[in-house]
């Protein structure tokens, strides 16, 4: 600040720092008690009034004029106050909230943009962070875990039937049974978080233990009938599964659908997203474990019928 500058409108080096702190943060003008006993600020503020540079805010001076700040400052220092490092690097920080739409989109189009209209210097170099670079991070490491994992269950499921057919089977059901899941994904407000592939990680699990309970009880029935035919083992297995599999279906659905319906209630961000895809999941998931499964072993069995030649 230029003290003969401030002398000659009359004004003092705090009535200017305390004018701009009213432009940027409000004007404190009484306080209330809130329920929980703790004392909340009301505060006057004229966001849509404030000038676009720092340097037009109106001063008002001892006279009765009102002044631009740039009248009683000698210079504006554009450098940061303060000065971070990251790596032996100098970092400048720059934030933004996303208003509407999905994180994941306003992201992608935000760091395509920068691509194309951002020119640095030489040595400078600027990266996008935050929830949506640790969001894709950790989504990416669900991702390759949940195909480690896939292949692991494969591989004891090859192993317990000892048929690997069988075991392609109940894999093969969870494409299938993942439609509720992504239907649901696609009516979350902020897209598929992490805490939604935990959903489709638990909506798999719960689509295999299905499959295992029908291709179990149906190895069981031709171990112990092995003069009948395929078509009607299949049959009576899925008619022999169908309450056990209904049951433990509605049960997990009953008991995530309050979670599924407060999507949008303060503290359910992260349980909300899980809820929905598992309970969409798991109506499609049933439907097809009880029709899709069985019509494809019956057209399986029925293809071998006729394969087999004629004596």
């Amino acid at each position: 600040m230029d003290d003969v500058r401030l002398a000659r409108w009359g004004l003092q080096r705090s009535e200017i720092v305390r004018t701009v702190a009213t432009w940027e943060q409000g004007l404190e003008v009484a306080r209330v008690r809130a329920p929980n006993g703790y004392t909340v600020p009301v505060v006057l503020a004229a966001r849509d009034a404030r000038p676009r540079r720092l340097e037009d805010l109106p001063i008002l001076a001892q006279p009765g004029t009102v002044v631009p700040l740039s009248s009683v400052t000698a210079a504006w220092e554009t450098e940061p106050s303060v000065i971070h490092h990251e790596g032996g690097q100098r970092v400048v920080s720059v934030t933004a909230r996303a208003a509407v739409g999905e994180l994941s989109a306003v992201t992608d189009s935000l760091r395509q943009r920068l691509g194309k209209m951002l020119k640095l210097p030489d040595g400078y170099r600027w990266q996008l962070a935050g929830r949506a670079a640790e969001r894709r991070a950790a989504s990416w490491r669900l991702v390759t875990l949940a195909i480690l994992v896939l292949l692991a269950i494969a591989g004891f499921l090859w192993t317990a039937f000892g048929s690997l057919r069988d075991a392609a089977i109940v894999l093969g059901g969870l494409p299938l049974g993942l439609v509720g899941g992504v239907i649901g994904a696609l009516l979350l407000p902020e897209g598929l978080s992490v805490a939604g592939m935990v959903g489709f990680v638990t909506l798999a699990g719960i689509i295999s233990r299905n499959g295992i309970m029908l291709i179990a009880h149906l190895q069981h029935l031709e171990t112990t009938n092995p003069q009948s035919a395929r078509v009607d083992l299949v049959l009576r297995a899925a008619e022999e599964r169908l309450v056990p599999i209904l049951m433990t279906a509605g049960s997990a659905f009953l008991g995530l659908l309050p979670l599924a319906l407060s999507l949008e209630a303060a503290g359910s961000e992260l349980e909300s997203p899980m809820a929905l895809i598992v309970c969409l999941g798991l109506v499609s998931s049933t439907a097809l474990n009880l029709v899709a499964v069985p019509a494809f072993l019956v057209w399986q069995a029925s293809g071998r019928n006729r394969a087999k030649p004629v004596a």
